[in-house]
């Protein structure tokens, strides 16, 4: 019997009716109707018992604030403005980062600032009750955009982000630290390059954080995908994997005690590699592409047990008016098996995927269900 992990109970009927997914698949929904699109959550972090989630909330007239909420492992605060998009007579806009958790503190990263002057990065903590003012992780010239944040495992939080030089030709990936106490590290400039950085993506496993983006080399080249970890002994090695084609890669980071684990979408096909044993595999097609150029797959969301076996969720895109299928691949015993989660609305879309540590994955998703749109959930226990 499907259990839900939230007040209510799940829609058993609609379950039963609509779900088959194979053995060992879980499917339950989760009683959570999102209408409209004034707020919208764009990430979450937890750890252990601790939890905190960040939106940006848009109001007539404004830009948005950063607002954020934490858990203590039964209950969800009151939403908490983080950083308000006005400052005196001036009104910035505002773009979330990401967030993290540790047992000790809780993290948000945001970009403030306009179109014509740029967008420098900030982060806010909260270690107590209340949260920091916004903190400025980095003074460079130009254009601070896209960045992610994680806990190192060690008390503080690494920061990753691209930065548009002040002439806009070329696009930089950046990383630097940020303490409990609000202390910034000196930022570090990891890859430069004509064209874009793109896809930034970061995965804690222990004392390790692994960091992941892409850069579009040329038309006739590509791109290439770079995986670097950062620990308390410094920066490791970086690997790269070239992707032909014309259209950037979507990539997607995930890492455990055994290693890591990227993929990413391309021209309709899923691929990914993963480290283990202190190396890389060679790059495997998750999910062919299919026989019609016209559908195509969405970014995936990845997981990694710590026996190193690799879940990738996605959207499978069809040609214009098709149905979409939220999708799952497993990688085990040395090969990978894929099921399909969802493949009876439109509009259903894969978000994230994560392990606990019994190595239970969970997959999240949503679907068009009336009225406004259902989040749904699958475990392979």
């Amino acid at each position: 019997m499907a259990r839900c992990w939230c007040p209510g109970p799940p829609d058993n009927a609609l379950v039963n009716q609509r779900f088959s997914p194979g053995a060992g698949w879980n499917k339950l929904v989760l009683p959570v109707t999102l209408n409209g699109d004034d707020t919208f959550v764009d990430t979450a972090a937890a750890s252990t018992t601790q939890a905190v989630a960040a939106h940006r909330y848009t109001l007539l007239g404004g830009s948005g604030s950063i607002d954020a909420r934490t858990y203590n492992g039964s209950v969800w605060s009151a939403p908490v403005v983080v950083s308000d998009d006005r400052v005196g007579n001036t009104t910035f806009e505002q773009f979330l980062g990401g967030v993290a958790s540790t047992p000790q503190a809780h993290a948000v990263s945001f970009h403030r600032g306009t179109f014509a002057a740029g967008y420098d990065l900030y982060a806010s903590l909260r270690t107590g009750s209340t949260w920091s003012a916004p903190i400025l992780i980095e003074p460079l010239a130009g254009s601070a955009t896209s960045s992610r944040i994680a806990a190192d495992g060690r008390g503080g939080f690494v920061l990753l982000w691209t930065q548009r030089d002040a002439a806009g030709s070329s696009t930089a990936v950046w990383y630097s630290t940020l303490s409990a106490q609000g202390v910034v590290g000196t930022p570090q400039k990891l890859d430069d390059g004509p064209n874009d950085a793109f896809g930034v993506a970061m995965a804690r496993a222990g004392e390790r954080v692994w960091m992941a983006w892409g850069h579009r080399e040329s038309e006739s080249v590509g791109s290439r995908i770079v995986v670097r970890s950062l620990a308390a002994d410094g920066l490791g090695a970086a690997k790269s994997f070239v992707v032909p084609g014309q259209l950037s890669p979507q990539l997607a980071l995930a890492a455990s005690a055994s290693g890591a684990f990227v993929a990413w979408s391309h021209q309709g096909a899923i691929t990914g590699a993963i480290y283990a044993a202190a190396a890389w595999s060679a790059p495997q097609v998750i999910a062919a592409a299919s026989s019609d150029p016209a559908d195509n797959v969405g970014r995936p969301a990845l997981a990694l047990d710590d026996r190193g076996n690799a879940t990738a969720t996605w959207t499978r895109i069809p040609k214009l008016n098709g149905r979409r299928s939220t999708m799952a691949a497993r990688w085990h015993a040395s090969r990978w098996s894929t099921t399909t989660l969802d493949d009876q609305t439109r509009s259903t879309r894969a978000w994230s995927a994560g392990v606990d540590p019994q190595g239970r994955v969970t997959v999240l998703w949503t679907d068009d269900g009336a009225p406004g749109y259902r989040v749904w959930a699958a475990r392979l226990e």
